[in-house]
C-alpha cells in the first residue's frame, strides 16, 4: 500500500523563501554597515539606525535566524534608550564598532544549523472546508512565508500588504483576520494608531489578531481598542499562534448557544428571542416562572435571561432558586430590570454568576453578552473533562469514550472503530535537554495537530504524560493506519525552538480495531493497541504498527 507523502512542494517553497531572505539580510547588513561607519551625532541619525535594527529584529526569527534576531533586538533596545531623551547618555559616545561583525557572526551560526522547514501540519481532508484567514503583512517576503506555514496547518490564506486592500474583500467575512499593526500609512499609525485601525476594521465581522515587534502594555492596549482579540509578538511562534486560532475558530463554529428567556411581557420576550435566534442561538421562551423547573429539565439552558420582572416572582428570587440545585449553581443569569430598587441591587450582588442590568439593553450588547456568558460556562464545563495543556479529553474521559463507543458497536453490528495509542519518542530527552517548557510546547503541538487532523466525531484524549489515545469512529484498521502514518510524517516536520536551538520530535503509534477483535472488551482493545505501540518502540520508534495475534 502506498503511503501519503508530505507536501514537498510547499516545504521547498519555504526553504526557498528562507534562502531569499538570507540574501536580503546580506544586503540590509551592507546598508547597516554604511550607517554605522557614519558618526552618530543627532537624534535623527538614531532614528534611522533604530528603524533598520527594528526591521531586522522583527522578521529574522520567523525565518529561523533566532540568534541574529535576538542580537538585533538587543541593539535596537540600546538605541531606543538613547532616543528616550535621557540626557545622561551621549549619543556620540555610543560604541557600535563591533555591532556589524557580531551580527554577521550570529547570522553565520544560524546558517550552520538545520534550516527550519516551518511548522508543517497536513491539509484538512478534501471534504472539510478550510478556515479562511486574511493575512495583512507589509513585508512581502514575511507575508508569503507566514502564509505558507498557515496553509500547512490547513488554512486558506488571502494575502494583503496594506490596510487599504481590506476594502477589496467581498461581503463574506473571513474566519479570522491576522494583521501586522504597522501595515498602513506610517504617519497616521504613528500619530493615531487606534483611530486608524478602528476606521479600517469597523465593518470586519470576524475575530482579529494583531502582530507586531513591540512587546509592551501600550501595543496590547492599542490592539484591544482596535477591535483585536489577540496580539502576537514577532518573530511569530507558529505553534502558539495556530493553537490560539484553532481555539477561537472552534468557539465560533460551535453548536448554538441555548438561552432560556423568562419574560414578564410576551412581546418583549419574543422580540429579544428573535434577535438572539437571528444571531444563531437556540431560544426557549417562558412566561410562567412556575414552570421554570420543567423548562430547565427539558431545554437544559446554558444561560438564563430574565426580562423586567419586578412584580410577583422577581429575577433575584429566580436566581436564588437556581442556587438550590447543584446542576444549575454555575449557570449564568442575566437580569434586565427597569429601575431596580435598593433591595434588588443588594440581593443581586450576593448571588453567584448573576448579572443585573439596569434599564434597557441594546441588541448588539445583548448578543455579545449572551455569547460571552455561554462561552465562559462552556470553558468551565470543558475544564472538568479536558486536559488543560492540550484541550483533549483527560485520562478518565477518554477511557469513558472508549467504553461508550464499544457499547454502541455491541448494539450496532455494522459499527466499526479503531483505537490508537500514540506516544512522543524520547520525550524525557526533550525535557532534560531543552527544559519542561519546551516539553509542554511539544505536547501542546500534538494536541493542536490531532484536533486539526481528525474529525469532530472522533474522540481524542491525553492518556497520560506524553501518551495519547484516539477513538476513530467508522474507521477500519487500514484506514486508521493510513491516517496515523500521515500524522506521523507531518509531526516529524514540525520545528520547535528552545534556548536558540531548533529541534524536532517523532511519534510512535499502535492500532487495534473492534472488527478484527470482535470479542475483546474495551480494556483488552486498549491493551492490544498499547502492545502494538510497544512493538513500534522496540522496532526503532517513529513508526505505526497494527495489533497482531
Amino acid at each position: 500500500m502506498s503511503k501519503p507523502t508530505v507536501n514537498e512542494e510547499v516545504i521547498s517553497r519555504l526553504d526557498s523563501l528562507r534562502e531569499s531572505y538570507r540574501n536580503r539580510l546580506n544586503a540590509e547588513l551592507k546598508e547597516l554597515g554604511e550607517l554605522l561607519d557614519t558618526p552618530i551625532d543627532s537624534k535623527s541619525d538614531l532614528s534611522i539606525l533604530h528603524a533598520h535594527l527594528h526591521k531586522l529584529a522583527g522578521s529574522a526569527g520567523t525565518f529561523g535566524y533566532h540568534q541574529f534576531g535576538l542580537l538585533a533586538r538587543q541593539y535596537e533596545l540600546i538605541i531606543n534608550d538613547l532616543q528616550s531623551g535621557d540626557n545622561a547618555i551621549n549619543p556620540i559616545s555610543i560604541d557600535t564598532s563591533t555591532w556589524l561583525a557580531s551580527l554577521h557572526d550570529a547570522l553565520d551560526k544560524n546558517a550552520t544549523q538545520d534550516a527550519p522547514s516551518g511548522v508543517s501540519i497536513l491539509h484538512r481532508h478534501a471534504h472539510m472546508d478550510k478556515p479562511h484567514i486574511v493575512l495583512v503583512e507589509r513585508d512581502a517576503m514575511l507575508l508569503e512565508y507566514t502564509a505558507q506555514q498557515l496553509e500547512l496547518f490547513g488554512f486558506q490564506v488571502t494575502c494583503l500588504q496594506d490596510a487599504d486592500e481590506l476594502s477589496q474583500l467581498g461581503s463574506e467575512p473571513p474566519d479570522l483576520l491576522l494583521v501586522d499593526h504597522r501595515a498602513g500609512d506610517l504617519q497616521q499609525l504613528s500619530q493615531q494608531p487606534v483611530a486608524f485601525w478602528q476606521h479600517k476594521l469597523q465593518h470586519i465581522g470576524c475575530p482579529i489578531f494583531f502582530t507586531g515587534g513591540e512587546d509592551g502594555f501600550q501595543a496590547r492596549l492599542n490592539a484591544i481598542r482596535s477591535f483585536g482579540s489577540g496580539y502576537f509578538i514577532k518573530p511569530l511562534n507558529i505553534v502558539e499562534l495556530t493553537t490560539k486560532i484553532v481555539q477561537v475558530l472552534n468557539t465560533h463554529g460551535a453548536e448554538p448557544e441555548r438561552i432560556l428567556i423568562v419574560g414578564e411581557e410576551q412581546y418583549v420576550a419574543d422580540a429579544k428571542g428573535a434577535i438572539l435566534e437571528r444571531a444563531g442561538m437556540s431560544i426557549f421562551n417562558l412566561n410562567q416562572p412556575a414552570n421554570l423547573l420543567n423548562a430547565l429539565r427539558d431545554f437544559n439552558p446554558e444561560m438564563i435571561l430574565i426580562l423586567h420582572y419586578r412584580e410577583g416572582v422577581i429575577g433575584t428570587e429566580i436566581g436564588a432558586i437556581l442556587e438550590q440545585f447543584e446542576r444549575w449553581t454555575f449557570t449564568p443569569v442575566v437580569y434586565s430590570c427597569m429601575n431596580p430598587n435598593a433591595q434588588i441591587r443588594q440581593k443581586a450582588m450576593l448571588l453567584s454568576n448573576f448579572t443585573l442590568i439596569e434599564g434597557a439593553i441594546d441588541d448588539a450588547h445583548l448578543v455579545g453578552l449572551c455569547r460571552a456568558r455561554v462561552q465562559k460556562i462552556r470553558q468551565f464545563e470543558a475544564s472538568l473533562t479536558q486536559d488543560g495543556l492540550t484541550g483533549l479529553l483527560k485520562h478518565a474521559s477518554i477511557k469513558e469514550a472508549v467504553h461508550a463507543q464499544w457499547l454502541y458497536a455491541q448494539r450496532n453490528s455494522s459499527s466499526h472503530f479503531s483505537l490508537v495509542m500514540l506516544d512522543i519518542d524520547h520525550f524525557k530527552r526533550v525535557n532534560d535537554t531543552y527544559g519542561h517548557a519546551a516539553g509542554d510546547s511539544v505536547i501542546a503541538a500534538v494536541g493542536t495537530l490531532l484536533k486539526q487532523f481528525f474529525r469532530r466525531i472522533d474522540k481524542l484524549g491525553r492518556y497520560g504524560g506524553e501518551e495519547f489515545a484516539l477513538v476513530l469512529v467508522d474507521c477500519s484498521a487500514n484506514d486508521a493506519l493510513r491516517k496515523v502514518e500521515e500524522l506521523r510524517q507531518m509531526f516529524a516536520k514540525i520545528q520547535f525552538s528552545a534556548k536558540d536551538v531548533e529541534f524536532s520530535c517523532t511519534l510512535s503509534a499502535g492500532i487495534a480495531d473492534n472488527a478484527t477483535y470482535p470479542n475483546d472488551s474495551p480494556q483488552e482493545l486498549l491493551e492490544r493497541a498499547d502492545k502494538a505501540l510497544y512493538c513500534a518502540k522496540q522496532s526503532g520508534r517513529n513508526q505505526v504498527r497494527l495489533a497482531e495475534g
